[in-house]
């Protein structure tokens, strides 16, 4: 029945015909930066490093905020808001582990990723899955559980483009989805993963100042916070109860779904193997370059010789990744299918 009402009402969303012209506006000149993104990153693609892993060369602040940006996408920013309304503040344990589960993302995978893509020259997650634990086996079943998580995600975030682009221009729901990942395929296949990572950073920003806005609007509107809930609690008493109107095990389902789902993101983690220089992801263990005057890493059949300036890759290498990387990661990829398949119920 939510996921119904949810759904009816997201359909009908139509802007008042007063704002449209100012919101087309804007709507255009959004396309236009992400065109003029997409030209600048296929410019700078010219080779499978590039168009894959962005030439290793993503700075700290954009990874952040492109990581961010991914985890925050069309399910939190259009249907997050729609599922608070339909069940109350029981919805919110989607959204609490937000706070940390990047953050445990980085800690847990990022330098792993970042070294074992160095030394392996890997570009995929099931890259590392496969050289993780030497199996083709592994490396194709997780390409498989990510492709089939994929979808469901794909499909819910093409409908909210469809709503939104419907919204503002007014070509009907089909137009809407099919303009939206017709823009996402263009630039993601010109400009690769350069253009995404960047494209990122803008929608992030976008979305965290349009964020904002709303709030301070929503807040002068209704009259401060007090005014709102006892606003709120005299339409419906339940829609403020520590489980809104839902279940306290489905409550805390979605809160342990969606923090555990989080660390295995795929897009998520897969922009590891971007950042440019891992030792900015913590405090830096340079002393490890003294350890080995010339250090080699086995891998299989072949090896990897870092020269000089890559010493501390390999301390790191020994120190952080090959303790028990990619554990977590497999754990965390498989909550994402199940976070993914949960997302498809409730847009």
């Amino acid at each position: 029945m939510i996921q119904t009402t949810g759904v009816s009402a997201l359909l009908q969303v139509a802007l008042p015909n007063a704002a449209r012209p100012a919101v087309v506006a804007v709507g255009i000149l959004y396309f236009a930066v992400v065109l003029g993104i997409s030209v600048w990153a296929a410019r700078r693609t010219r080779t499978a490093a590039d168009f894959f892993v962005a030439g290793k060369g993503i700075g700290l602040v954009a990874l952040t905020v492109a990581s961010v940006s991914v985890s925050v996408s069309g399910f939190a920013f259009i249907g997050g808001p729609g599922f608070i309304y339909a069940v109350g503040l029981g919805a919110m344990y989607i959204v609490l582990p937000a706070a940390v589960t990047n953050v445990m993302g980085a800690w847990v995978l990022a330098k792993r990723m970042r070294l074992l893509g160095e030394a392996r020259a890997l570009i995929t997650i099931p890259d590392a899955i496969g050289a993780r634990y030497r199996s083709r086996g592994a490396q194709g079943l997780s390409a498989v559980a990510i492709l089939v998580g994929i979808v469901g995600y794909m499909a819910t975030n093409a409908l909210a483009m469809g709503v939104v682009i419907n919204s503002i221009f007014g070509v009907g729901l089909g137009w809407g989805i099919w303009i939206g990942m017709g823009v996402t395929l263009a630039y993601s296949a010109s400009g690769g993963i350069l253009a995404g990572i960047y494209n990122d950073v803008f929608q992030g920003t976008l979305m965290a100042v349009a964020s904002v806005l709303v709030f301070l609007f929503v807040l002068n509107f209704g009259g401060g916070l007090g005014e709102i809930s006892r606003t709120i609690l005299a339409h419906d008493p339940t829609f403020l109860g520590p489980w809104g109107k839902i279940t306290p095990l489905a409550a805390l389902s979605f809160f342990f779904v969606f923090s555990m789902g989080s660390l295995g993101q795929p897009q998520a983690v897969h922009k590891y193997y971007m950042l440019r220089d891992p030792l900015q992801l913590g405090s830096a263990l340079d002393q490890g370059a003294t350890h080995s005057p010339e250090p080699q890493l086995h891998c299989e059949s072949r090896s990897y010789r870092p020269s000089a300036h890559d010493h501390h890759l390999v301390f790191l290498f020994h120190s952080v990744l090959a303790r028990r990387p990619c554990v977590n990661m497999n754990c965390g990829a498989a909550f994402s299918q199940v976070r993914a398949s949960s997302i498809s119920m409730f847009k």
